[in-house]
């Protein structure tokens, strides 16, 4: 029973600090030593409760992500880590529409600047940068191409 109290104690102080998967809740307690099974039901308590759920973490995950300039692939992929559901994430990039085109363009513009690169290297630099951010190459050209007095 007092596994139980302290489990059900350290659950909550992470979910004071942040929003947590509940993948993430059972990795984090079972590295302390508490047992697999112990935590899986305290955390399925939480959930039932309505004080832990995956569908805020997603929500959350995609928000934060787009806060720090990451593109779609980067936010799926940090999600599926944490042992979401494939229709979690999709409901959780549905819920915030977000519009990767400018969302790429601003992070290309933070650190390169809003003038078109004619330099074949810098443009590959471009490139890379925004590819290691998550954004595909469609999304990718359009931040590199776009040039918003003549496009507007």
């Amino acid at each position: 029973m007092e596994d139980d109290s302290q489990i059900f104690a350290a659950l909550i102080r992470l979910q004071a600090m942040r929003e947590h998967s509940s993948h993430e809740l059972l990795r984090k307690l079972t590295q302390k030593g508490f047992s697999h099974k112990a935590v899986q039901e305290q955390i399925e308590g939480l959930t039932e409760q309505g004080l832990q759920s995956d569908q805020r973490y997603a929500e959350m995950a995609v928000r934060v992500g787009v806060s720090k300039g990451h593109g779609p692939q980067r936010i799926r992929q940090q999600m599926s880590q944490q042992k979401l559901s494939n229709t979690l994430i999709s409901q959780a990039f549905e819920q915030n529409e977000i519009d990767w085109f400018t969302l790429a363009y601003e992070v290309k513009c933070k650190k390169f600047g809003e003038d078109i690169e004619l330099d074949w290297h810098k443009k590959q630099k471009q490139q890379r940068f925004l590819l290691n951010r998550g954004f595909d190459f469609e999304q990718i050209n359009h931040a590199i191409q776009y040039n918003p007095v003549l496009d507007a």
